[in-house]
């Protein structure tokens, strides 16, 4: 298995032999990570892959990851980066669900540190969700990634478990319906 350090140069070899190519910018999102190069380079990294391919879920996957607070970021920018992620051309390609995937990491740290005993850990989701800001910055996220992608059935299940939560039944049947 090839070393961190041999991971970048190859990656950055591949840069130089296909600039075109938007997937080694992505990689090294997450080489940049394991080498502690810091959040300026990964950006950097993730400016150049999406400058090439806007739409292309790996680097923003990537990262979103880069931001968590377990690897030195705080909250705020990972909501922040969360945010990033809801421009208008992006709906098509389903990266706002980055979004909520942002918001859902604060229940799962506590999942993770231990903070939910048995039959817990969907109530900590649910508690989370159906704060009404985040319900407020989710929902109109939700919506419109379910009509643009009347298939992603992620984005529809998530949509229908927090319409659940927020107590809205009439929107919760007609989502759970569609599923």
């Amino acid at each position: 298995m090839p070393s961190r350090c041999q991971a970048r140069a190859d990656r950055e070899a591949a840069i130089e032999k296909e600039p075109l190519c938007w997937v080694a910018p992505a990689n090294l999102i997450t080489v940049g990570m394991g080498l502690g190069l810091g959040r300026d380079y990964c950006e950097g990294q993730f400016e150049r892959a999406t400058a090439i391919c806007p739409t292309g879920q790996d680097a923003y996957w990537r990262m979103l990851t880069a931001n968590l607070p377990r690897w030195g970021a705080t909250r705020r920018q990972l909501l922040e980066f969360g945010r990033r992620c809801t421009a208008p051309e992006l709906y098509e390609a389903g990266i706002p669900f980055l979004l909520i995937s942002a918001h859902a990491d604060e229940p799962r740290f506590q999942i993770a540190r231990g903070g939910a005993g048995p039959g817990r850990r969907g109530s900590l989701l649910g508690e989370y969700f159906s704060q009404e800001a985040v319900w407020e910055e989710v929902r109109p996220v939700l919506e419109r990634l379910t009509e643009q992608n009347p298939l992603d059935y992620r984005a529809l299940a998530c949509y229908t478990a927090m319409a659940y939560w927020n107590g809205d039944t009439e929107l919760t049947t007609r989502l759970f319906r569609r599923l």
